[in-house]
């Protein structure tokens, strides 16, 4: 996605192209204690590829602020998504875009940063709500069961900011908590245990990169995500 927002809040960090998410987090989550003797868990037994060749990546897509929901965003991850012959290639294919940050209108956000998108939960100013991802599935006749991912890069760096993370972790963590939901895994905010699909796990850092058992069984189980 090129460029930035025409009107950026006060404290926004303007991106001449938002960069791609980061696959380390998804892939210590599929390789478990087989990858990384240090997590205690069994892995998938999965690697995890960045499958897109350089040609493939749109930078070109125009950049858009405040949108009324999730159908918006439909449309911008059908239009960035390329046809080739991975499609039936023998392995998961998932589509992650990076993105700014939420610009939801009229959103969960308590404060208002004087930015374009007021009250949306871009985590600016400090105590707005924020979101740092959100998966959605288009409803057309061409893609009807196809997910896409976006990662907010933006409400990282102000989350990170204030929660004391590194910008890079909560991205990674948002990345596999996304693509968790494209192999059908519900959030589950505030289980006993650690893993990815509690978002606010995000603040316990690496310690959270993890799917429990029965997550990663149904990702072993899902023939296409």
């Amino acid at each position: 996605m090129a460029g930035g927002p025409d009107q950026p809040g006060p404290d926004d960090v303007r991106f001449d192209d938002v960069p791609d998410p980061d696959l380390e987090a998804l892939a210590r989550a599929m390789a478990g204690k087989q990858g990384d003797p240090t997590l205690g868990y069994p892995g998938a037994f999965v690697s995890v590829r960045a499958v897109q060749p350089q040609a493939w990546n749109e930078p070109g897509l125009p950049f858009f602020y405040c949108f009324g929901d999730a159908q918006q965003l439909v449309g911008y991850g059908v239009a960035s998504r390329q046809s080739g012959q991975l499609e039936a290639a023998p392995l998961w294919l998932v589509h992650v875009v990076g993105a700014y940050e939420a610009g939801r209108a009229g959103g969960l956000g308590r404060g208002d940063d004087a930015d374009p998108c007021p009250h949306d939960p871009d985590h600016d100013p400090d105590g707005e709500a924020w979101m740092l991802g959100i998966t959605v599935w288009p409803k057309s006749p061409q893609e009807p069961e196809r997910e896409t991912s976006f990662v907010f890069v933006e409400t990282a760096r102000d989350l990170s900011v204030t929660a004391g993370l590194l910008v890079n972790d909560a991205i990674s963590h948002a990345t596999a908590h996304e693509v968790g939901h494209q192999f059908g895994l519900n959030q589950r905010p505030r289980d006993a245990q650690t893993h990815l699909m509690d978002s606010y796990d995000v603040f316990l850092g690496r310690a959270a990169w993890r799917w429990r058992e029965h997550d990663i069984r149904q990702i072993r189980t899902t023939k296409t995500p």
